[in-house]
């Protein structure tokens, strides 16, 4: 679950009409600190157990198959062997996008806490206008990005080994 900000409403002075509906709002210092220290931690455990599965599981299927091809099915693979090529493929993109989404969820986390401390050392105010996913930039359709592709990827080499099974079972029954 992401971390919210609460959000104050702020109303346009009688007789001006409201601004269009931007994503600055107006939070006050402690919101905003409260905030920061509510994100640091996350940061460090973003999208953790699932990359970590990821990771272990495409790793565990990659060095399975490869000791499997070498030691049996080398041998033993009468057709459509390019699935499991496709299987090694899919596990080594889920691997390099994991990586890459701990990257980056660490560098969201760094760059937010650093513009919420740079816009808070800029305006000694009690209350300032904050605007969250401009802090983020980017990064946030990226990391959603990169993690969709990571668990896509890892569930298509699982489809594409065991398709490479069921065929050469279904091949050698005729």
């Amino acid at each position: 679950m992401e971390p919210r900000l609460p959000v104050t409403k702020v109303d346009a002075p009688p007789g001006v009409a409201p601004k269009p509906s931007t994503t600055k709002r107006v939070y006050t210092r402690n919101e905003l600190l409260a905030y920061r220290d509510l994100i640091q931690p996350i940061g460090i455990k973003s999208q953790e157990e699932t990359d970590s599965q990821i990771l272990v599981l495409s790793s565990a299927a990659l060095g399975l198959s490869c000791t499997l091809y070498k030691d049996v099915l080398d041998k033993r693979i009468p057709a459509y062997g390019w699935l499991l090529e496709a299987a090694w493929i899919c596990w080594l993109l889920a691997i390099c996008c994991v990586v890459f989404s701990m990257y980056l969820s660490a560098e969201t986390v760094r760059s937010t806490v650093k513009k919420i401390d740079l816009d808070l050392k800029a305006n000694q105010e009690e209350k300032l206008e904050w605007d969250a996913p401009a802090a983020i930039g980017w990064r946030r359709p990226a990391l959603v990005v990169v993690n969709y592709v990571s668990l896509a990827s890892f569930l298509a080499g699982v489809f594409s080994f065991a398709l490479l099974f069921l065929l050469n079972i279904n091949a050698g029954h005729h």
